[in-house]
Formats: structure tokens, sequence, C-alpha cells
């Protein structure tokens, strides 16, 4: 999964300002990582859902490079 259509995707919950509006990234049928827009404000919130660990993130950009160096590793293990 690319970078960029990860970013894209954050970009649109993130813009949305509604947190009813989440995206869950997969590793074939393995869910990973649940993302989620913080009301109020263009922030995330991202749950690695293997450690159920929660990390927020002020804007996408940041977000979508964790996301997508943790899917890539998770992939190539």
């Amino acid at each position: 999964m690319s970078e960029k259509f990860i970013l894209n995707t954050l970009q649109t919950i993130s813009q949305s300002n509604a947190p009813e509006i989440t995206h869950t990234f997969n590793s074939g049928e393995q869910p990973l990582i649940k993302a989620t827009g913080v009301p109020g404000s263009s922030g995330l919130q991202v749950i690695w859902l293997p450690a159920h660990s929660v990390k927020y993130f002020k804007g996408p950009e940041s977000a979508a490079a964790a996301i997508a160096a943790y899917l890539n590793e998770a992939v190539s293990a």
C-alpha cells in the first residue's frame, strides 16, 4: 500500500471532522490499524490493533508516514 494512498485516505478522514468515519488498514485479511478523526481538529487517532496501542497525530502527513512504515514492516515480516 503506497504512502500516497494512505495520506489521501487520512486527509479525507481528517477533513470530515466526524469521529464515526474510520478506516481500517489490513494486511491480507488481518486488520492492523484503525484510523479515526479527532472532532474539532485535523488530528487523527490511530490504533495499532495487535498491540492495542493508541497514538494521536496532529495531521494526516505524520500519521501516513507512521502507518506506511508499520504496514511495510508487517508485510515484509
